[in-house]
C-alpha cells in the first residue's frame, strides 16, 4: 500500500511539473511574440540612428518611463554602447532633422554632469506634447584600489534615445 501512495505522489508531481513547464513556455512565447509598436516619430528617429552611429548595434526598442522636467513620460527607448576617446560625447543627431519633424531643442530637458549628459527636443504642449531625449553615460573606473574613480579612456559609453508616445 505504501508503494502505491509513492507512485501516486510521483505521478502527481510529474503532472504538476509538466503543467508548470507548459505555462512558463506559453508565457515565454507570448513575451517573444510581443512586438513594440513604434510611433511614426519613433520610427523616423530610430531609423536615423545607424546613420549617426554606423558601427553601433542598437537594442530592440522597449517601452519605458522617463522622469523629465515635464513629469513622468512614457515612451520607447533604445540604446547602444560605444567606445569613446573622451568621457563626453558631443550631441549627436542633427537639429535640422528634428526641426523637419516639428521639434525644437528644449533646455528644460538638458542636463550635464560628470560622465553623463541629456539633451532633448520637444513639440507641442500639454496633452499634445511629445519629447525626444538623448542620453550619454560613461562609467568611471579605478586604476588602483582605494583611489578615487576617474575616467580612464578609451571609455565605454552607453547612448540611449527615448521618444515619448504620440
Amino acid at each position: 500500500m505504501k508503494k502505491v501512495w509513492i507512485v501516486i505522489i510521483i505521478i502527481i508531481m510529474v503532472f504538476i511539473s509538466v503543467a508548470v513547464w507548459h505555462k512558463n513556455l506559453k508565457n515565454q512565447q507570448a513575451t517573444m511574440n510581443t512586438t513594440q509598436t513604434l510611433s511614426p516619430t519613433a520610427e523616423k528617429v530610430f531609423h536615423q540612428l545607424p546613420k549617426w552611429f554606423p558601427t553601433s548595434s542598437w537594442s530592440s526598442p522597449q517601452a519605458t518611463t522617463q522622469t523629465t522636467y515635464y513629469g513622468k513620460i512614457t515612451g520607447i527607448a533604445t540604446s547602444t554602447t560605444i567606445t569613446t576617446k573622451d568621457a563626453t560625447v558631443p550631441h549627436f543627431g542633427q537639429s535640422i532633422f528634428f526641426r523637419d519633424l516639428g521639434f525644437d531643442a528644449d533646455k528644460n530637458l538638458d542636463a550635464d554632469g560628470a560622465g553623463s549628459s541629456v539633451w532633448g527636443y520637444k513639440k507641442g504642449t500639454g496633452n499634445d506634447m511629445q519629447i525626444i531625449t538623448f542620453t550619454s553615460r560613461t562609467k568611471p573606473t579605478s586604476t588602483a584600489a582605494n583611489e578615487p574613480l576617474q575616467f580612464n579612456c578609451p571609455c565605454q559609453t552607453t547612448l540611449t534615445v527615448f521618444v515619448s508616445g504620440k
